[in-house]
């Protein structure tokens, strides 16, 4: 399944083997290894951090995008099963370059928006 939700310039996408180089720049931030736990150390460290992405996908445990930003990864967004089945929980994180911007409360609308709307309406929203 390949969800990609947008708005005027930014765009909700699942992270892509080819996000590797962007990704591992975005990583590069001392502001963002402070506030995160998952680590991404370079260009091979971000295939395997993408692939566990495009693992929690298959599994529809993990439902993660990369924030674009005109085009540009710029950050990303996860909605994630938490508490065994029954919570959900969101996180995000941008890089030093969509900070200040208002990217993230941004890609919360629209991620939010996507996630409460009925799998039947969801083409409408997409």
């Amino acid at each position: 399944m390949s969800v990609v939700l947008s708005s005027t310039d930014l765009t909700l996408r699942p992270w892509e083997p080819g996000d590797t180089d962007a990704l591992a720049a975005l990583a590069d931030d001392e502001e963002l290894r402070r506030w995160t736990s998952h680590r991404v150390a370079g260009p091979q460290d971000a295939v395997r951090w993408i692939a566990a992405q495009e693992a929690g996908w298959e599994s529809r445990k993990r439902l993660s995008f990369a924030i674009l930003l005109t085009g540009r990864a710029v950050g990303h967004i996860v909605l994630k099963r938490s508490k065994g089945e029954t919570c959900g929980e969101l996180g995000y994180w941008t890089g030093a370059s969509a900070r200040g911007l208002g990217v993230a409360s941004r890609a919360v609308e629209l991620l939010t928006a996507w996630a409460f709307t009925p799998e039947r309406e969801r083409d409408s929203v997409v």
